[in-house]
């Protein structure tokens, strides 16, 4: 790699974006990181990360099915509130139609324990489940669909120019992440590819 000029991107320093000090109301761990124990759309699991720009933080919530890692909603934002999880969680909703008592799980973070998120998730019919305090590997999924988003999508430099150039460049990424990234825990098939294999 050296004697090619080809050289690895060294992690950047971890930064945390939950806020789970605070007296909102907490759910059960109904995923017990069983994440190959569920259909398709028979369990969702939804984040908050941060990308950095030169503008400040670009933020992004996702909503990841559980079963075939396929990002089925996702929402952009310059802040970190409960808006942005709301805008993500409708897009899935929108996309997938799921059945009622489907699963959402996420951190305990503010946003997610959130009474307007909270009484949006029993409207849908959600079952909600929560990890741990503290238990990152809790949502496993979702912090290694960040880590491959922004170890394939970031610039050398690690910051993009603008919100606009990172909106462009992840939107792009998505759709070959969802359409044609091969994915080790799906035998090495995209999520759209299991999905069809899975459904039909």
């Amino acid at each position: 790699m050296r004697q090619n000029g080809i050289y690895h991107k060294y992690h950047r320093k971890y930064i945390a974006t939950t806020d789970s000090s605070h007296n909102l109301a907490r759910a059960e761990n109904l995923i017990d990181r069983k994440f190959n124990s569920f259909a398709v759309n028979e369990a969702w699991c939804g984040d908050i990360t941060y990308i950095p720009t030169d503008e400040g933080w670009l933020y992004l919530a996702s909503v990841v099915d559980i079963c075939s890692r396929c990002l089925i909603g996702y929402q952009f934002g310059s802040s970190m509130d409960t808006d942005l999880i709301i805008n993500a969680l409708l897009m899935a909703v929108k996309s997938e139609s799921p059945s009622a008592g489907t699963i959402f799980h996420s951190d305990q973070g503010s946003q997610y324990c959130s009474h307007k998120f909270q009484e949006l998730l029993q409207t849908m019919g959600f079952r909600c489940s929560m990890s741990r305090k503290g238990q990152c590997r809790d949502n496993a999924l979702a912090e290694s669909f960040w880590a491959t988003l922004k170890k394939e999508c970031l610039p050398i430099s690690g910051t993009f120019s603008s919100r606009n150039e990172g909106i462009k460049v992840i939107r792009k990424w998505i759709s070959y992440y969802n359409g044609f990234r091969p994915h080790s825990a799906l035998g090495m098939r995209s999520p759209y590819q299991y999905r069809n294999n899975v459904l039909f």
